[in-house]
């Protein structure tokens, strides 16, 4: 119930803090000022409710006024039942019950919630914590600005408490002496709550304090409206200058330097459109009911369409995804979460503030919850955007999908108008139920969709959860068993590892030359695909399985000719007299965590293993770190914000994305590193996970995504730490993608020298490869003039060590393709390899002629046909001989099985 009430009630004002103090961070660099920032914003948030709350109090000032007399005559001549039922119909007859005098303390009410969100946001901030303001040392600890012995006295809560007390003075000067003690009393009460807080926290309450110490002068002002605001267009230029001098870029102050302008013409807006609006409002606001119904359906449709549409569509599309993140397994669990943030920040607190306020602000903020309502509409079903691959910590692999042309935006911009004219003409014209109905029916819809989502997103969790032990390994136990006498093929699938990265890995390492011995680097390699949807089937299966050939077989369910891809090795192996043991095929069933039960199923006994995501936890606890949830954590924060961004139009969504952060004060890289570590941890203990008890034959295949989740590691050696000192002295010191391959490269070094150690590197035939690899630049290749595409998107690892090879790492620059991996796995130990399915032989030859090739971004199963790869027409490209020389690449149609070059 607790984290129900935190959810709903506190996290909407947590959120609007870390959005302030995050804004003022990135502008002005100085915690203390974003600190200050964040009063400032919360006192003027707070202002309209601090109006009505004197408001009352002042009604309920003059109330005990006026009754005060007879209340006093009563009490004086009555006692006991008598007095009670005498005064009770005295309180009748004047229309007042004493339950009314709690509107006297509603302005304390008011600061509560707030107090508790800044103590939580505040108090344990890592942003504050050794950062010095002014005469403060440490915005993270008490001030202890001196000592009094061995008492460290805290100057900062006193002078605050000192502030409380002036304002209350101005405040309560000619009001009765309850509502003064009342007053000093929370004073001394906030000086021993935070007499030891953090100075941050303290530094906010003090210029909360302070600026209610001016709200109280103003409020002694004639005119304090118009006070206000010129000292507000004086404040607000000073800001500016205060940014013109720092240096600030626009793109950091941009924002508040136009809101600066805007704000001061606002007024002047009203003014000129309020005579119209004003009796269009008054007219509406004689129907109370029509007008709460109208603003409780629109604050209903944006709390569905923010917190459950957005998040939902986001999950059902890739459900696994989103299961077992840290302690939560089921993806669920983070769609509830985001529909209940959305509900404190759209029903709960806009009902509050609604309810506070008179018939007529009532009706302007339903009319324009009403506006914003549709025009959330319009952004999320006719302009929702396409903004590319995202990762399960809601970042996007580019920021291409924000830049949108300017047709779009300004269409965006005028759809937007419609709400505005819309709402006006229906509310003119006394059309409001028309208006509630349409809400009402959106709101239908809206859960339908999230309720059919939720249930697909928890069907297919299930399928996973039934196959899937996410119980973490307590040790690390051999899993993978070798042979000293007999023959070992190790095959390493690195996913998304990255070809043209590998000279540079060498050469900035010459040692690993000689760690690699025997071991064969083919740079000229060209994958299938640029995911492993196109491009791991030909690297299990070989050429039967490349997607012009998976096409041409269109009668046949295409989740079945995957599979089979990926069983054709290990079915063949065991039939040759080998062990086979399978671990993390990629996509098996086409499941997002491996499901490889369908292996079960075969005449040849297959062992299958899940190792990426089950050492993570051992590997935090032998490096002495402490396991985060930081993934679920970052995830329960921003699908809201996900959901806001595609609620606002075009031109505010990368303004809301902000590069990835969604104005998090916590960066990503940390939940990065964590996702890392699932994959980095398994190749990191690969010597522990390797014994040589094996009395057979051995053939295993493993997929590992050290490569495919990037972070920056700690160079020389790319060991993930918390904080990098160390990029490397490489052109890529700062690119993830670099460091995840080096760290791979490393750690496999590693696990060499155990093979060598025990006897069984001569032995064992390894291949590393990947499915695909990224569009990131290598130097390898010369900027594409016709392609439209990078060609190390398709440039994967290929190094092969045969058995008993030996001498330091050679570069053979043959024309080789990833689908040459289960011929390089078979040959000269498997007589006649025919595939297991098929009876097809496996092999190479005659294959390379002309590869064909597909630049499909249709990387999800869900996004494929049933039976065949979701690839257009046009999305497909030839490649012979040399894949350096782009004259080699030629784009070419297919249709139905039939390939046409285009010009």
């Amino acid at each position: 119930m607790a984290a129900f009430l935190y959810t709903i009630i506190i996290y909407p004002l947590m959120q609007i803090i870390e959005l302030v103090f995050v804004a003022f961070q990135a502008t002005f660099y100085i915690p203390g000022l974003s600190v200050i920032g964040v009063s400032i914003a919360v006192s003027l948030l707070c202002l309209p409710l601090y109006v009505v709350a004197e408001k009352w109090q002042q009604i309920e000032r003059n109330t005990e006024k006026k009754l005060k007399p007879g209340v006093d005559r009563i009490k004086t001549t009555f006692k006991g039942d008598e007095q009670y039922m005498i005064l009770s119909t005295f309180y009748r007859q004047n229309h007042y019950h004493p339950v009314m005098a709690l509107r006297s303390s509603f302005g304390l009410l008011i600061q509560i919630p707030f107090f508790i969100a800044a103590y939580i946001f505040l108090s344990n901030l890592p942003t504050l914590h050794g950062q010095s303001f002014f005469f403060i040392r440490d915005l993270g600890a008490p001030d202890a600005l001196f000592s009094i012995g061995s008492f460290p006295v805290n100057v900062l809560p006193i002078a605050m408490t000192a502030i409380n007390i002036v304002a209350g003075y101005i405040y309560t000067k000619g009001f009765a002496l309850k509502d003064k003690i009342q007053l000093y009393v929370m004073a001394l009460v906030f000086l021993v709550l935070l007499y030891n807080s953090p100075a941050g926290l303290v530094l906010y309450w003090t210029m909360n304090n302070v600026f209610s110490l001016i709200k109280n002068i103003f409020y002694k002002f004639k005119n304090p409206l118009r006070v206000l605001y010129f000292t507000s267009i004086a404040v607000l230029a000073a800001v500016d200058i205060a940014l013109i001098v720092s240096g600030t870029g626009f793109a950091q102050s941009g924002f508040i330097i136009v809101l600066t302008v805007i704000i001061p013409f606002l007024p002047f807006f009203v003014r000129r459109t309020r005579e119209e609006i004003t009796l269009v409002l008054t007219q509406f606001s004689e129907h109370t009911g029509t007008c709460t119904l109208l603003f409780f359906s629109s604050a209903l449709v944006m709390c569905l369409v923010t917190g459950f549409l957005t998040p939902s569509n986001t999950i059902v599309s890739s459900p696994q995804e989103f299961s077992f993140i840290d302690g939560h397994t089921t993806p669920l669990f983070f769609i509830n979460n985001t529909l209940l943030q959305a509900v404190g920040i759209f029903l709960f607190w806009p009902l509050c503030v609604y309810f506070l306020f008179s018939r007529r602000s009532r009706a302007a903020m339903a009319a324009l919850s009403a506006v914003i309502s549709l025009g959330a509409l319009i952004n999320v079903f006719v302009f929702p955007g396409h903004y590319g691959i995202m990762s399960p910590m809601l970042t996007f692999e580019s920021l291409d999908g924000f830049k949108v042309g300017p047709f779009k935006t300004v269409s965006n911009i005028c759809a937007l108008i419609v709400p505005f004219f819309a709402v006006h003409l229906m509310l003119k014209y006394r059309k409001s139920s028309l208006l509630v109905a349409f809400e009402c029916i959106c709101s239908l819809g809206l859960a339908g969709v999230g309720i059919y989502n939720s249930y697909a997103s928890h069907k297919s969790y299930s399928q996973l959860a039934s196959v899937y032990d996410s119980k973490q390994c307590d040790t690390v136990d051999p899993v993978f068993h070798l042979s000293k006498t007999g023959k070992n093929v190790f095959i390493i699938m690195l996913d998304r590892a990255v070809n043209g990265y590998i000279p540079t890995i060498f050469g900035e390492d010459p040692e690993l030359k000689s760690i690699y011995s025997g071991f064969t680097y083919y740079p000229n390699t060209v994958s299938f695909g640029f995911f492993t949807m196109q491009g791991a089937a030909p690297l299990y299966g070989g050429y039967e399985y490349t997607p012009l050939e998976m096409n041409k077989r269109n009668k046949e369910p295409l989740v079945d000719k995957y599979d089979e891809a990926l069983s054709v090795l290990p079915r063949l192996f065991v039939r040759n007299g080998y062990t086979a043991t399978m671990a993390d095929a990629p996509w098996a069933k086409f499941s997002w965590i491996s499901d490889m039960t369908f292996m079960h199923s075969f005449p040849e006994k297959i062992t299958t293993l899940h190792t990426m995501g089950k050492y993570k936890d051992e590997w935090y606890r032998e490096h002495h770190t402490e396991i985060p949830a930081v993934q679920s954590t970052l995830d329960k924060r921003n699908f809201i914000w996900m959901g806001i961004m595609k609620d606002l139009p075009y031109c505010l969504r990368e303004m809301i994305y902000d590069g990835g952060d969604w104005w998090a004060n916590a960066s990503p890289d940390a939940a990065g590193n964590s996702t890392f570590l699932d994959s980095y941890s398994v190749l990191d203990f690969l010597p522990r996970l390797t014994d040589t008890t094996a009395t057979t034959n051995t053939f295993t295949y493993i997929d590992n995504n050290t490569t495919h989740d990037p972070v920056l590691c700690q160079a020389p050696d790319y060991v993930p730490v918390s904080k990098v000192t160390n990029r490397g002295n490489t052109p890529f010191a700062d690119s993830e993608h670099y460091s995840a391959n080096a760290a791979a490269i490393h750690r496999l070094a590693a696990w060499f020298d155990y093979l060598k150690k025990e006897g069984v590197y001569d032995n064992t035939r390894i291949i590393i490869a990947s499915d695909h690899g990224r569009n990131v630049p290598t130097g390898q290749f010369s900027k594409e003039k016709k392609l439209p595409f990078m060609r190390e998107y398709c440039h994967p690892y290929l190094l092969v060590k045969d058995f008993n090879a030996k001498g330091d790492i050679r570069t053979d620059n043959t024309f080789m393709t990833n689908a040459d991996v289960p011929t390089l796995a078979v040959q000269n130990i498997i007589p006649h390899p025919a595939n297991p399915f098929t009876g097809k032989l496996i092999t190479s030859a005659g294959r390379k002629k002309l590869v064909t090739i597909t630049s499909s971004k249709n990387w999800l199963p869900s996004q494929q046909n049933k039976t065949t790869l979701a690839i257009a027409g046009n999305d497909w490209y030839t490649v012979h001989d040399n894949i350096f020389d782009e004259k080699n690449w030629q784009q070419v149609k297919i249709r139905n099985g039939r390939e046409k070059k285009v010009p």
